[in-house]
């Protein structure tokens, strides 16, 4: 498959689409990677067929009739995301506290 082919592929801008949303908890992968569910309720959005790559499973849920739902809703709340990258900091007596940066998508 060429470059072009591959980068214009559904499946990969599916399975990238998933990606980002996790990154940005919009969706959750659960940590024994089974099953996918909403950032903000946790409620479950999919379950991972055996022996199935996570993203890629996920990329042909998106396809189905219900997954066309979830996907308008992760691209609307993928525009609208703010990512919030979190970092201990260790002051001088031992004390640590997190630090956020919020950063806004203008997208």
């Amino acid at each position: 498959m060429l470059f072009l082919e591959l980068v214009n592929d559904d499946n990969v801008q599916l399975r990238n689409l998933a990606i980002k949303a996790a990154s940005l908890n919009i969706i959750k992968l659960s940590q024994d990677q089974r099953t996918f569910a909403w950032g903000s309720s946790n409620k479950k959005l999919m379950t991972v067929p055996f022996d199935e790559n996570p993203y890629s499973a996920f990329a042909a849920y998106l396809k189905t009739d219900e997954g066309v739902e979830v996907f308008k809703s992760i691209e609307k709340k993928a525009k609208n995301s703010v990512t919030i990258i979190s970092g201990v900091a260790i002051y001088n007596g031992g004390y640590t506290t997190i630090i956020k940066i919020k950063i806004w998508r203008l997208t």
